[in-house]
């Protein structure tokens, strides 16, 4: 069971630990920030410190390589033992020089030839000087340190790295042209060793596990702690994209600058830095961790006394709680038990503090007395309870029994009403039968005298259609006769146009003989006669048309003749229809003047007949009244006594209901004072 004690520790646990930890976490971030920042400041200043430390023994290196052309331009390449001595003198001062010289132009000393380079190395801790390099076979025109040193505009100029052939020495080299008056006549050279710059740069400590390695103008290693790369790869053709980008913003930067790069598979936050005008930059890389190293050992630092605090507010809270809220619960919950039980005996709680607990202990204890003091008054008032349910339990059971007693003689009363009321409904029954009757009959009567009226109208009706039907058939027969002249006439006329086809058709054969004599005739007048021919055709064409048409004509007047013959006949028939037709609707209509005479007479004797009816009806429905009133005093009699026998039932269902509500509050009463005593009130 989950207590209360552990609820408020873990909640003020997980609400201190979520404080204290975005704390920490935030103060973390904010001091790693500066951290951060401050280690990569010293680190760049350090970078740019070493770089200028190489710059100045680079500068050095440059200054002697124009003291030396400056002594070889004053004294004269003839005096080379002299200036090889005093070169000798300025290399003991330089540590990463491997050698020096000067180169003279082609005719500057003719006695000499073409090639005059007289050069002095180091060999261990000794001075060396050779002539190798004055030889056609090593031609030092052709170097780059020597174009760049005689095309020079006056200052030293530094070379690629480069692999001397001569000693296979690795070396970068700077020149300086040689002056005499306005006249270049060489070039004096200084020469650093790779294996120095690399043991000058390897000396630079960066950090723990930080190192630094340099970058030449090309991208070239030099001095990187893997000699495998130094002049062997370039920075620039990483297959790596990242540490590529870096090489090219390295070769490409003017100033100083930061990056933060994987390199060796490492993150490394790498500071580069220009050296001088060599166009060498120093690159120094430390790695990410180092640097974080710091804001690390502060994290766990900040942990370890995060959760000593934590422990020790666990604790210091776990104390509280158990004195200021779990004690004074256990004893509410203690007093809560014992009142459950039924034990009201007791009087006071525990003294506690003034607090809400206090205050709570109180009230409960007061509470309790209340309860004490409301059981007692149910235990004397139960027990009042039960022996007035008893009084009126016997006084419901005689409400009953009067009840039931008048229910009983209100119901033989209902009984004697009913079988009056349903005397009556019958006669009033008989009395409706015949009512229906007598209706029918007035009904019927008035059906009679409307049928007999509109069977006069309908004679009168009929008269005058026979009438007008006869005038319209005298007018038919009027039309008759004049469509039958009129036809006559047609005929006539279709003979005479019979007459003029035939005389047409003659017309046509006689053109037609006459065209066959002119196409006779011009056949025999050949090519003067053969428009004429044309004409002759065209015309007898038309002669046999016409005699075509004529020929229709003859056929369709001989119809219309027949067709009118045929009308002729049926005229003469309908003729003679119409008058037999006249002479019956004549004898019709004196037929239905006799039928009219005896509507007349049968409408008269059905609306005396209907005038009987209608007496008998109001007499019946004077009578129906009057049942009606009597079976309504009978009706509401009976419904009177129902209602009084329904009280009577009701009363008597009441007074045993009560009965049986006395009963129960009886066994409540009891069940109460069985509860009531459960508890302990005996202080």
């Amino acid at each position: 069971m989950k207590s209360i004690k552990s609820l408020l520790v873990g909640f003020t646990l997980l609400l201190t630990v979520v404080i204290f930890a975005v704390q920490t976490v935030v103060g973390f971030l904010f001091t790693k920030t500066n951290v951060d920042e401050s280690t990569l400041s010293r680190l760049r200043l350090q970078a740019e410190m070493e770089a200028a430390r190489l710059e100045s023994q680079l500068l050095v290196t440059g200054a002697i390589s124009q003291t030396i052309a400056n002594d070889v331009g004053v004294i004269g390449p003839q005096h080379s033992e002299e200036l090889l001595t005093m070169t000798r003198a300025h290399l003991t001062s330089l540590p990463l020089s491997v050698g020096a010289g000067f180169w003279l132009e082609p005719g500057v000393y003719p006695e000499k030839g073409k090639y005059f380079g007289p050069y002095i190395y180091k060999d261990g801790a000794e001075f060396k000087q050779t002539w190798e390099y004055s030889t056609p076979e090593y031609d030092y025109f052709q170097y780059d340190w020597y174009k760049n040193g005689i095309n020079s505009p006056g200052g030293a100029v530094w070379s690629e790295p480069y692999v001397d052939i001569v000693t296979k020495i690795p070396m970068l080299t700077v020149s300086h042209p040689i002056h005499r008056g306005a006249r270049k006549i060489g070039v004096s050279t200084v020469d650093i060793g790779l294996k120095e710059l690399h043991e000058a740069v390897g000396k630079i400590r960066i950090g723990q596990a930080g190192r630094a390695f340099v970058v030449t103008r090309q991208g070239f290693y030099l001095a990187h702690p893997d000699e495998q790369k130094n002049l062997n790869e370039k920075i620039v053709d990483e297959r790596d994209t990242e540490l590529q980008q870096f090489g090219k913003q390295v070769v490409e930067a003017k100033e100083a600058g930061l990056a933060h790069v994987t390199m060796n598979g490492m993150a490394q936050y790498a500071v580069y830095a220009p050296i001088g005008e060599t166009g060498m930059k120093l690159v120094a890389a430390i790695p990410v961790a180092e640097v974080a190293a710091p804001a690390q050992r502060l994290l766990w630092t900040s942990l370890s006394i995060f959760l000593l605090a934590v422990a020790l507010f666990a604790l210091l809270m776990n104390r509280l709680i158990e004195r200021r809220v779990a004690r004074p619960l256990r004893l509410l919950r203690d007093q809560a038990e014992q009142v459950a039980q039924g034990d009201l005996s007791m009087t006071k709680s525990e003294a506690l503090s003034d607090d809400e607990f206090g205050q709570l202990a109180h009230a409960f204890a007061t509470m309790t007395a209340n309860l004490r003091s409301i059981v007692s008054q149910v235990l004397t008032e139960s027990k009042e309870l039960d022996e007035s349910a008893q009084h009126l339990t016997e006084s419901a059971n005689l409400v009953d029994r009067a009840a039931t007693q008048l229910a009983e003689a209100v119901g033989e009363l209902a009984d004697g009403a009913g079988k009056q009321a349903t005397e009556i409904t019958r006669f009033r029954d008989h009395v409706k039968t015949s009512e229906g009757h007598v209706s029918e009959g007035t009904a019927a009567s008035r059906l009679l005298v409307q049928d007999a009226h509109e069977s006069t109208v309908a004679a009168t009706q009929c008269y005058d259609r026979i009438q007008e039907a006869s005038q319209h058939l005298q007018r038919i027969s009027q039309s008759v006769d004049a469509s039958t002249s009129a036809i006559r006439r047609l005929h006539g006329l279709s003979e005479e146009i019979g007459q003029n086809i035939t005389s047409i058709t003659g017309i046509a054969e006689q053109t037609n003989l006459l065209a066959l004599n002119a196409a006779i005739e011009a056949a025999r007048a050949g090519e003067h006669g053969r428009g004429f021919h044309i004409v002759a055709d065209e015309v007898r064409k038309l002669a046999e048309e016409s005699a075509k048409a004529a020929s229709q004509i003859t056929s369709l007047v001989s119809q219309v003749q027949q067709e009118m013959a045929g009308m002729v006949g049926m005229m003469n028939a309908n003729v003679t229809a119409i008058g037999e037709q006249v002479g019956l609707i004549r004898y019709g209509a004196e037929a239905l003047e006799q039928v009219m005479g005896s509507t007349r007479r049968t409408e008269n004797s059905v609306r005396q007949m209907q005038d009987a009816t209608e007496m008998i009806s109001r007499s019946v429905d004077a009578m129906n009244t009057s049942i009606g009133v009597i079976e309504g005093i009978a009706s509401e009699f009976s419904t009177l006594s129902q209602q009084l026998a329904g009280s009577t039932e009701e009363q008597a269902a009441a007074a045993e209901e009560m009965a049986e509500r006395c009963d129960r509050l009886g066994q409540s009463s009891q069940s109460l004072q069985e509860k009531a005593k459960q508890f302990r009130v005996d202080v």
